[in-house]
Order: C-alpha cells, then structure tokens, then sequence
C-alpha cells in the first residue's frame, strides 16, 4: 500500500468514526425537539409538564416519587437513549460504502422507517411489558405547583384509561424523531466529505 492509498483510507477511517458521530448529534437534538414537543403537549391538554417523565422514570425505578429530580432523570434518559438510537442508526451505513449513497438520496425516507422501528420494537414493548403495569399499580397524584397555587393535577389512576392512545400517539413523534435525525447525519456528513474532498 502506497502513501496515497494509506492516506485515503485513513481519510475513510476518521470519516467512519466521525458518521458515529453525526449520528449521536442527530439522535441528540432530535430528542431534545421530541422533549419540547412532548413538555409543550402537557402544557396545551392541562397535563403537569414533566408528567411523561416522571411516569417513565417511576415505573423503570418501581417508585411513587412525584419530585422534581424524578422529572429530571426521566429526561435525562429519554435524552441519552435519543442520543444512543441516533447513533444505532447510522450503522448500516458504515458497513458498506455503496449503502451510504442511499443516505444521500432517502435520508428523509430511511429516518422515519427507523422511527417507526423505533416505535414498534422498543416504544410500545416497553409501555405494554413495564410502564403499563406499573401505571396499574401507582396511586399518585401529580401537581404542578406555582407561588401562587397549583396549575395542573392528575390522578395516575386516570392514565390507565387512555394508554393505549397515548402509545398510538407516540407513533407520529418516533417518526418525526427519526426523520430529523436522518436530515441532520445527512447534512453533517456531506459537509464533512465535502471539507476533506473525498470521495465515499
């Protein structure tokens, strides 16, 4: 192998560890837009904000905390899950070269597929086999307080009737989630390849 051949495929090795990257960052800031959308959802049907976390962090930890700190963890999770899913997702382009000019082309296709993926195979196994049973079992009520009084109640128990609508509509946000990502690994890498002048 001649210096020229070396570097080339040095320039691929650093592109492949630099598209794990980009993954994470789209898996990141998609994340934090689905958090807004979510907290921003709470607020407009009356809901405490932070309820959708406190509910996912209760049921992974078997407590019935209602705290600020719960809320917290619950978001920091569902961030760091985002984060991981996003890199997941931009493996398969790293196996083959030739499976990257799809990316090119149908990133906005392959994100929401992944998305979906994500709802099917992780979102609703996870609600039906750990967060729905423990909702059956929590007896809380959340507040959402202000100086001024309380803004926003509910009853746990009251979950347990519109479950099965809320992970329904979990579907159009796990889409929206992968579909971002898959616009920004896209527009990171072709920034990338196109600084270092490779050809992938």
């Amino acid at each position: 192998m001649n210096l020229v051949e070396f570097g080339y495929e040095n320039k691929i090795q650093n592109w492949r560890l630099n598209f794990l990257f980009f993954g994470l960052i789209g898996g990141a800031i998609s994340s934090l837009l689905i958090s807004s959308m979510i907290l921003l959802s709470e607020k407009v049907i009356g809901y405490p904000v932070g309820t959708f976390y406190l509910v996912i962090i209760d049921a992974l930890l078997n407590s019935s905390s209602a705290s600020m700190t719960q809320v917290t963890y619950g978001f920091a999770i569902h961030i760091l899950t985002g984060s991981l899913l996003g890199m997941a997702s931009s493996t398969p382009f790293l196996i083959k070269r030739s499976s990257f000019r799809g990316l090119t082309k149908y990133s906005q296709l392959y994100g929401a597929i992944f998305g979906l993926a994500i709802w099917a195979f992780l979102f609703m196994p996870v609600s039906i086999l750990v967060v729905f049973p423990e909702i059956n079992q929590l007896g809380m009520v959340i507040f959402q307080q202000t100086p001024t009084g309380a803004i926003a109640s509910l009853n746990t128990k009251n979950l347990q009737d519109i479950m099965w609508e809320i992970m329904f509509l979990a579907l159009p946000f796990n889409i929206f989630y992968g579909l971002v990502a898959g616009i920004i690994m896209k527009a990171l890498n072709e920034r990338y390849v196109n600084s270092l002048k490779i050809l992938i």
